[in-house]
């Protein structure tokens, strides 16, 4: 419930998000491997998610970097004051 309240996270973006990590702990914890491995881009971990095939669009959408970096902060973040910025819309 907590994605679809995210400010333009569509359904089946959602949907996606979802399918890939069924919990909150499996996606916080696959944020915390990425980083613990290294990668420069952590955030970035969602933003090639699609919606499911069907969707009804030529062209599925995507997560995005954006959304993604913004989850990311909002589920990794350790400081209580801190505001995540909005994001534009899925890519």
């Amino acid at each position: 419930m907590l994605l679809l309240q995210q400010h333009l996270l569509l359904l089946l973006l959602h949907q996606a998000i979802a399918e890939s990590f069924p919990s909150f702990g499996a996606l916080i914890a696959a944020f915390e491997r990425a980083k613990a491995s290294g990668s420069r881009t952590p955030g970035l971990l969602l933003a090639d998610l699609t919606e499911p095939e069907g969707a009804g669009k030529a062209k599925p959408r995507r997560v995005g970097p954006t959304m993604s970096k913004r989850l990311y902060d909002l589920l990794t973040c350790e400081d209580p004051d801190a505001i995540i910025e909005a994001a534009g819309e899925a890519d």
